[in-house]
């Protein structure tokens, strides 16, 4: 969606909102109960424990559950926390979560990689409102995705693909577009910074009887960031439209996606960065990335909810490779799309003061596609790959004397491809209010389908291809202490992979290793004041595969703290205003890595350890109305590489100027 017609949605949007508050409202019908694609928003309160009470997960079981009445580890960051930190990059937001890694291979909107608990990169399911945005084959590139418009983005570590079939493996990640609310808003950004760059933003939410919305949009533009050929542009948009049709019956129309484009600076003949290699003078990279999904929830009776949602996610790319060094220079272009359909019905089967039981039953289906076309070496090529997704999908859900959740869930896949899988998971989570105390855990399997150039590529493809499996498991404590000013938790979790696909020794595309991961994660929680608040978080990982070697860019251990003060609080009469400075250490420890030398020759090495700082300031004023911000990434200018021989960003800073108007 380009600016311009994002602006003239906008401003339709304000403009019904503003005309439509002149007439008679009908009367409001009576709120219905939400969907497993959307919470309540935790509403910010200076208590630890009023906010923790009120933290609403949905990515752990399909329906809005308190974060401690999972058993699966959860980490949720806010609207408000993002905003905190000026993140800009959904990357930067959730390289904070213990038991993650991020490695990006260069600088800002470089190809960015996810790994949770040790997996690989393909073995994590991203969802934006509960819609799959994977690839074919489970890889999702992080470099282009602002968290614009975003209430939350919640990462539910262990295997999901009981919930959520295929590429579950190791974590689920969702991002939640916000819901309108409250009189009409908006809001424009703009800011500036080093290396050229730019960025602005525009929103509009809010909400009039039956019907709510919230539009937001933001573009960054960077000029060449001390290497050639590194210029980069990013459109990011998400949409989302709350209609109350009835009692107890609503419909949600939600609409995210991105256009990026840069110069790809790093793509070298044998795929090193510019640490080893000059930077490529022409290289050039595209792509346009979009999901437009609808969802009704009614209640057909008190103790039943369906909910039926349907979307549609496209993703086309455009490789241009120089010239000058890549053996002539080629094209590649392709596209990978989906459509996809559910229906969910969460039955209460029995409720009482101190029980409740809800069963959920759903079927799942989808079609997806890859289309791709090569010009390149004085050659064409065109291929196109589809196939057919069902699910079944059940789960049961127990809650007794609001003390001991216990959930467990089966799911029957039909691929294709390959034909049938059946996962399933169990978690639990026993709270002991006596020394507010809370056990959790859970157990399952998983899995990732291949994709089409394992199974058909000319270059190494095998049609007998079957899918990588995981088998994990983790356990956890939570104790508060201090009237929960304080928290510490800790969880250990082990994942087994089998199936793993690799070249064999013909170089075609086998399943041929196994793997072991497993390690501690760590956080402790400190808010002694309403002025000051302190995190941090440890995560140490043991990765293997079958022949006892380690896995490559998994950091054995990696550190990160978070201190935000608000040291005005007391001081400015209006509560809306005020200063917050946050800031941020990330350190991570050496790991294996490797590169090429000449003749295509991979040597394994290591990458070396880093600590890198960021710290944030925002100031808002005239009655919240303006907020002056910045962000001074990578303050002490840490040289490191994320990615062997992919230099990082310098030190660098972006500031600016949000105004913000209530109608």
């Amino acid at each position: 969606m380009s600016p311009f017609r994002l602006a003239a949605l906008a401003a339709l949007v304000l403009s019904y909102a503003l005309l439509a508050g002149e007439a008679e409202a009908p009367p409001a019908p009576e709120p219905t109960q939400p969907a497993p694609a959307e919470a309540p928003e935790a509403k910010s309160d200076e208590s630890a424990k009023s906010k923790t009470d009120q933290e609403i997960v949905v990515t752990a079981t399909r329906l809005p559950t308190p974060r401690e009445q999972t058993g699966v580890s959860v980490t949720s960051f806010s609207a408000k926390r993002m905003e905190e930190s000026n993140d800009d990059q959904a990357a930067e937001t959730v390289r904070m979560a213990p038991g993650l890694s991020i490695a990006q291979s260069g600088r800002r909107g470089d190809f960015t990689e996810l790994r949770i608990r040790g997996g690989e990169t393909n073995h994590n399911l991203i969802l934006w409102d509960g819609f799959r945005v994977n690839q074919v084959g489970g890889l999702y590139g992080w470099d282009a995705l602002d968290p614009v418009g975003a209430d939350r983005i919640e990462i539910a570590a262990g295997p999901a693909s009981a919930l959520f079939g295929s590429d579950a493996m190791t974590g689920t990640v969702q991002v939640l577009t916000a819901k309108g609310e409250g009189d009409p808003k908006a809001s424009v950004s703009g800011a500036a910074g080093t290396y050229g760059t730019d960025r602005e933003t525009v929103s509009v939410e809010g909400q009039h009887a039956w019907f709510s919305y919230n539009v937001a949009s933001s573009r960054i533009h960077r000029l060449e960031a001390s290497v050639n050929n590194s210029e980069l542009e990013s459109i990011n948009y998400a949409g989302r439209f709350d209609f109350q049709l009835a009692k107890q019956h609503t419909l949600k129309l939600i609409g995210r996606g991105n256009t990026f484009s840069k110069g790809g600076y790093e793509v070298t003949p044998l795929t090193n960065g510019t640490a080893l290699s000059p930077p490529d003078p022409d290289d050039q990279f595209r792509k346009n990335e979009n999901l437009y999904g609808v969802e009704y929830a009614g209640n057909p009776l008190p103790i039943w909810e369906v909910i039926a949602r349907s979307g549609y996610y496209e993703l086309e790319s455009v490789n241009r490779t120089s010239p000058q060094q890549d053996f002539g220079g080629d094209r590649f272009f392709s596209r990978n799309y989906r459509t996809s359909w559910e229906i969910q019905n969460n039955i209460t089967a029995f409720e009482s003061d101190r029980i409740r039981n809800i069963v959920t039953a759903g079927y799942y289906g989808e079609y997806e596609a890859f289309k791709t076309t090569f010009f390149g070496f004085g050659s064409f090529s065109r291929d196109h790959y589809g196939r057919v997704v069902q699910a079944f999908y059940l789960q049961d859900r127990l809650e007794l004397f609001d003390r001991a959740f216990l959930t467990a869930g089966v799911r029957r896949e039909e691929n294709e491809d390959f034909g049938d899988f059946l996962t399933a998971r169990a978690d639990a989570a026993i709270l002991i209010p006596e020394s507010d105390t809370r056990i959790f855990g859970s157990v399952g399997n998983s899995f990732r389908a291949p994709d089409f150039f394992e199974l058909f590529s000319a270059f190494g493809g095998n049609p007998s291809l079957q899918p990588e499996e995981n088998f994990a498991w983790d356990a956890g404590l939570e104790q508060h202490f201090w009237k929960r000013r304080i928290v510490l938790r800790g969880t250990y979790f082990r994942n087994e992979f089998e199936s793993l696909i690799g070249p064999g020794p013909s170089a075609q595309s086998q399943n041929v290793a196994g793997a072991l991961t497993q390690g501690w994660e760590f956080f402790f929680g400190f808010n002694p004041l309403k002025q000051l608040s302190l995190e941090a978080s440890a995560t140490f990982l043991r990765s293997r595969d079958d022949n006892g070697t380690r896995l490559l860019r998994r950091p054995p251990r990696t550190y990160t703290g978070r201190l935000v003060a608000r040291p005005l609080i007391d001081l400015v009469p209006d509560r809306h205003d005020g200063l917050e400075i946050a800031f941020e250490l990330l350190s991570v420890s050496s790991r294996s890595d490797s590169f090429f030398q000449p003749g295509f020759v991979r040597v394994n090495t290591h990458n070396e350890e880093y600590l890198r700082a960021d710290l944030s300031v925002n100031y808002r004023f005239w009655h919240d109305r303006f907020r002056a911000f910045a962000r001074f990434q990578n303050v002490f200018d840490e040289k490191y590489q994320d990615v062997l021989t992919f230099p990082a960003d310098g030190a660098n800073i972006m500031s600016g100027l949000e105004f913000t108007w209530q109608f």
